[in-house]
């Protein structure tokens, strides 16, 4: 449901509008092929780019890449807010909108919130009785009262089955919240967290929407565990400590991003209330347009190790097509041995200060590092690298500045960089692979065709969905409630989901696979996916194994999955 107008009223609207008739009453279309088209109405152009697709009820522009259905049509063109765009649709069908019907009955959702907020209470609660082993950790982190009482660390006992003892009544959400874990006897279970600091996660406004926790027994693997993906946590949208950042000053100078948890707050109790840390993923393109909205200056902290520069450079990947809108940002290499919580504690703040203020540009740290690698190997080497990253960007101050810092280092003109660098190259299509993912494509297939998934082996399906449950699974989901469902509805049942924009795309995806191969394209998409995620998962397990060890839980997985994997050579 979008707002409080019921998903199935929107669902039918869209099912019954006309977009070609809805788009050519404000702008007059032509008819090209099976497609209509016309000068996109959203930005500047003399040929037209902007095509209407009747069959899926959508539409997108080549130019400026806009697309959607025939609410997202006018929303852009009346710049109207969504419930006014359905009201303007609902008006013109003859439709009354529906009417809100009051229910007392709680969203899942907001269950969900409410449970967590009465573990959080039990495990800071359980803090607060000293257990020996959490009051030598905090010792031993130098944790202030403040500090804790201002993130609401809590610590999880090492009991099995402490939830289920406390809530009863409540094992459903428990279960939805991902607190406890199925056994393999039937109706048996056990906590997620157990013997473990707790870091209760929140969202910008504060809400509580997961946990993560650090073992406080070293023998105990692994070392941090979240929750998992909910209805509430999606790790790729989320920052930890940025609700406290913004909290205490809703524009900060600048935000320091990290890697861990204990980071954040070592920082915070030393004065410097600034930093987050992703949540166990990559700093994405929401993470940083998210930072952006409260700061221009961003600046990204690493340990000095192997680890930590291989995280700064994909984090440096992730900020490259975001730099000519946000010329701020920075990379700090703390030395070896060192994470910002260590060196904090070691050095004291004004030091971590002067880290800060000596941070690297994007460019400075982008050009040292590619020259560092490539130079010696002569102009054309470098060249072709440099395509890699830079040949499919805009052209902006960002790249410009780039494109100094590497003239600086080389001795090259940086004008004949960017024209070496703007060559078309093998590159492009090395980039057009890349846009074509399998998970990419098997989406773009189900969204294009949703009742493609009746001719898939149901087992296939059952899988893909466990093994994938964001965001082929809640796909899947949604086409096999609504076996009828067509592309330009679909897409809508995810209007307030992280995801809408990508379906958007996926929806006019050009995957210039034939009608009638579609089906078995599919399906063996699905299987090198349902493979490749075992064979990653073996590889995961066997790298910990090797590392660090795994827990019973663990080492009966791996046994299964090799099992598994032997089964399907034979």
């Amino acid at each position: 449901m979008a707002g409080t107008i019921p998903q199935d009223f929107i669902d039918e609207l869209i099912l019954r509008t006309d977009i070609v008739e809805l788009v050519d009453s404000y702008i007059p279309l032509k008819k090209a092929g099976t497609n209509f088209t016309c000068c996109c109405p959203f930005h500047q152009e003399k040929t037209p780019s902007f095509n209407v697709i009747p069959h899926k009820q959508f539409f997108y522009c080549f130019g400026c890449g806009v697309s959607g259905n025939a609410i997202k049509f006018l929303m852009m063109f009346l710049h109207l807010p969504f419930p006014e765009a359905v009201k303007n649709i609902a008006d013109k069908l003859g439709v009354p909108l529906p009417t809100d019907q009051q229910t007392n009955e709680l969203s899942l959702s907001s269950q969900l919130q409410a449970i967590l907020n009465q573990i959080n209470n039990f495990y800071i609660k359980s803090l607060y009785q000293r257990p020996a082993i959490v009051i030598d950790y905090v010792k031993k982190r130098q944790l202030n009262k403040q500090v804790i009482d201002e993130f609401q660390l809590g610590y999880a006992p090492p009991d099995w089955q402490n939830l289920q003892k406390i809530f009863p009544q409540s094992l459903k959400l428990l279960i939805e919240a991902g607190m406890i874990i199925p056994k393999e006897q039937k109706n048996r279970y056990f906590d997620r967290f157990r013997n473990r600091l707790m870091f209760p996660l929140h969202n910008r406004q504060g809400k509580l929407i997961g946990f993560g926790g650090r073992v406080l027994d070293d023998q105990q693997k692994p070392k941090y565990m979240n929750s998992p993906e909910t209805v509430l946590f999606h790790k790729q949208k989320e920052l930890y400590g940025l609700y406290q950042v913004i909290n205490k000053n809703p524009k900060p100078e600048f935000i320091i991003v990290v890697e861990g948890y204990m980071d954040v707050i070592s920082l915070f109790q030393y004065g410097l209330p600034y930093a987050v840390a992703t949540m166990g993923t990559a700093s994405s393109h929401y993470h940083l347009q998210t930072l952006h909205k409260y700061t221009d200056n961003i600046v990204f902290c690493f340990d000095g190790d192997a680890a930590g520069r291989q995280a700064a450079w994909r984090a440096l990947e992730n900020a490259l097509p975001l730099y000519n809108q946000m010329a701020n940002i920075k990379f700090l290499l703390l030395p070896d041995a060192h994470d910002p919580d260590s060196y904090i504690r070691t050095f004291g703040a004004d030091a971590f200060k002067n880290e800060i203020l000596n941070a690297q540009s994007l460019h400075a740290y982008f050009a040292h590092e590619i020259c560092k690698q490539f130079a010696k190997s002569g102009t054309q080497k470098l060249i072709l690298e440099l395509q890699k990253y830079l040949q499919h960007l805009d052209d902006g101050p960002g790249k410009e500045l780039i494109y100094q810092e590497i003239a600086k280092l080389t001795r090259l003109e940086s004008y004949r960089i960017a024209q070496w660098v703007n060559q078309p190259h093998t590159i492009q299509t090395q980039q057009a692979v890349k846009t074509t993912t399998p998970m990419r494509l098997a989406m773009a297939l189900l969204i294009q065709n949703p009742p493609l998934h009746q001719q898939i082996n149901s087992v296939l399906i059952e899988e893909i969905q466990t093994l994938y449950p964001e965001p082929m699974g809640m796909l899947l989901k949604t086409i096999l409630n609504f076996p009828e469902i067509k592309t330009a509805s679909l897409v809508e049942h995810f209007r307030d989901h992280y995801y809408f924009e990508a379906f958007n795309k996926l929806a006019v995806f050009e995957h210039q696979i034939q009608e009638n191969q579609q089906a078995s394209s599919l399906s063996q998409i699905i299987e090198f996916l349902i493979k490749q995620s075992m064979t990653d998962a073996i590889d995961e397990l066997m790298q910990r194994l090797k590392k660090e060890g795994l827990d019973a839980e663990d080492k009966i997985r791996l046994q299964e999955l090799l099992q598994k994997r032997q089964i399907q050579k034979t």
